[in-house]
């Protein structure tokens, strides 16, 4: 089998990267709903956002679209006071965004489980879940990361044709019950390695008819269609964070195309392309932010 009809390549990222109409106003090429963060984290959401105005820009389009960023009041207090690009709502008008929007992406930042230790904590996880819970019952175009994969169960994502779930290797392992050992990667990988990992990706996104972008040194990207791989990337992408950034590219790519598998394996290979071109500026001296910093540089070398 010919690792080459698997492979993530530059004529796939250029299918998905569609510059938006010219005469379009703002609203018409998208509205994306990011539902991040917590009373313990606030740096995630921010990453996802930073990465998602950052692929706008790219599609040369940021007067255009509308990204809402839904977090508690303190954080969005201290996001404002870092980026300028987003409308910022609290938790509990979150509902009347969700009916509006087109894409969504939750998770980034949300608890699993409260801090003894910390009152405000107390209730995160249910509100992780019940969040978690209304975007998937939405029908939306949705992106789960981190604290959404960490609360809900398999059996919720059954059948959720447009979801993207977006997990390292122990959140799959998690959700899935496997050997996290199993789902291994490495930048050494033959082919024939990284098929072993892709089939079983991809029996998984078939039996549950989701898409699932396995990050790890080797990105598999699996659908109920089919799968692919993206290798390269570096060992400054280890930082944390790096998960956050893809998250919000997928998110942002997902309403200019209607193939999860190919927006997940496009995102994919955009941030590695942006690992890489840190790599060769600075080595591994760069962080998650510079990263999405980044991104917008690739995009338009596509276009």
């Amino acid at each position: 089998m010919s690792s080459d009809k698997f492979l993530v390549n530059e004529s796939l990222v250029k299918k998905v990267l569609l510059l938006p109409n010219s005469d379009s106003h703002k609203g018409q090429n998208g509205k994306i709903l990011i539902i991040a963060d917590s009373p313990l984290f606030h740096g995630a959401g921010r990453l996802s956002l930073l990465a998602a105005t950052e692929t706008i820009i790219g599609l040369a389009s940021r007067m255009n679209d509308m990204v809402y960023f839904c977090s508690t009041k303190e954080n969005l207090n201290f996001i404002k006071k870092e980026q300028e690009s987003f409308i910022g709502i609290l938790r509990e008008e979150v509902d009347n965004y969700l009916k509006s929007a087109d894409v969504v992406l939750v998770g980034p930042g949300l608890m699993r489980e409260p801090e003894s230790t910390r009152a405000e904590t107390h209730g995160e996880r249910d509100f992780s879940l019940e969040i978690t819970q209304k975007v998937l019952s939405s029908n939306k175009k949705a992106v789960l990361d981190a604290g959404s994969l960490q609360v809900i169960k398999s059996e919720d994502l059954k059948n959720k044709t447009k979801i993207i779930i977006t997990p390292h290797r122990l959140e799959m392992a998690n959700l899935f019950d496997i050997n996290s050992d199993k789902l291994k990667t490495s930048h050494s990988n033959q082919f024939s390695d990284i098929q072993k990992v892709a089939e079983i990706v991809f029996s998984i996104a078939k039996e549950y008819k989701i898409t699932i972008l396995l990050k790890g040194p080797v990105d598999i990207i699996a659908s109920y269609t089919g799968w692919l791989y993206s290798p390269g990337g570096n060992a400054g992408m280890t930082k944390g964070g790096t998960g956050d950034v893809l998250a919000g590219v997928v998110a942002s790519l997902y309403f200019h195309c209607d193939d999860p598998l190919e927006v997940a394996s496009a995102a994919s290979f955009i941030l590695k392309q942006a690992s890489n071109n840190l790599w060769r500026d600075s080595k591994w001296l760069y962080n998650a932010s510079d990263l999405a910093l980044n991104i917008s540089k690739i995009i338009a070398d596509f276009l």
